[in-house]
């Protein structure tokens, strides 16, 4: 593994809780797009997985960092939280090996680069996307994406909108093995409990986990909220400064699922030679 060129890079069955039936009184989000460009950080991980604590690690480190300039999305495969979408965007994120990432298009198997991602933070972006979402109870959420183009742009353009679980701590079924020293195991009540062995800090040296806390997956790719899994296609694709478009959905969940840890990020996608290209997006 590439780890020190993390840390020297720069000197960034499901969290089912109890049955989540009341009405969230505010809409959540902003439904109007920023002129940020937020970077996608695509994870491929896994229970099965002895490296994927070190991937964790990387995630919490740049969120530290970055906050919500970075969207972490979990694909979970192999284990009890694989979802069909997960496999269903898997052949556009090629992938050999546990953990491993894309920083927007790219593929940077298993280390995040920070000087990379900062670099991209602070790239103008051709467009911006937001959402606003309602929790309605009963499982049931509203959620309306909206993109802004900022330039003028050709090409055909998809905007997708996607579900991730709350934070699900890794116990029983859960526990995430690991063979790096970042994270033990330990019995509680009969049930193997996994939590980070030590204290752990991003790159200015503040701390971003803490020795002997709880492990939680976060940030696991749970549905879409549309059929298609990169979204719905864009009208026209002669494409001018101050465009926009919006979707309207209504998602029906489990109605154990826990609405109150979720997030919803949306993203917009070009689609060129066969493959979705991260263009921007937003999580909230």
């Amino acid at each position: 593994m590439k780890r020190s060129l993390f840390l020297l890079g720069i000197a960034a069955a499901f969290s089912f809780y109890g049955c989540q039936n009341e009405v969230r009184p505010n809409e959540i989000g902003d439904i109007q797009p920023e002129q940020i460009q937020r970077v996608l950080i695509w994870g491929e991980t896994s229970t099965t997985c002895v490296n994927c604590g070190f991937g964790a690690l990387q995630v919490e480190q740049l969120t530290a960092i970055f906050g919500n300039n970075v969207i972490p999305i979990m694909a979970h495969l192999g284990d009890a939280m694989e979802q069909p979408i997960g496999l269903e965007m898997l052949p556009n994120f090629q992938s050999t090996t546990q953990p491993n990432f894309y920083i927007n298009a790219t593929d940077t198997q298993d280390t995040i680069d920070v000087v990379e991602v900062a670099e991209l933070v602070e790239q103008s972006p051709l467009a911006g996307v937001g959402h606003k979402w309602e929790d309605k109870g009963f499982g049931r959420i509203r959620i309306i994406p909206k993109v802004e183009f900022f330039s003028n742009t050709e090409g055909e353009f998809f905007l997708g909108t996607y579900i991730l679980s709350g934070d699900i701590e890794a116990k029983g079924m859960f526990v995430q093995p690991d063979v790096d020293n970042i994270l033990d195991t330990t019995q509680v009540n009969n049930e193997t409990v996994t939590f980070w062995s030590q204290t752990q800090t991003d790159i200015f040296g503040n701390p971003v986990v803490l020795a002997n806390e709880p492990f939680y997956h976060k940030y696991v790719l749970f549905r879409a909220a549309h059929d298609d899994a990169f979204g719905e296609l864009l009208p026209g694709q002669v494409i001018r400064a101050e465009d926009t478009f919006f979707k309207e959905y209504e998602v029906q969940l489990p109605l154990n699922f826990d609405t109150e840890g979720m997030h919803v990020v949306s993203i917009l996608w070009r689609f060129e030679n066969g493959e979705y290209t991260y263009v921007n997006g937003y999580m909230q």
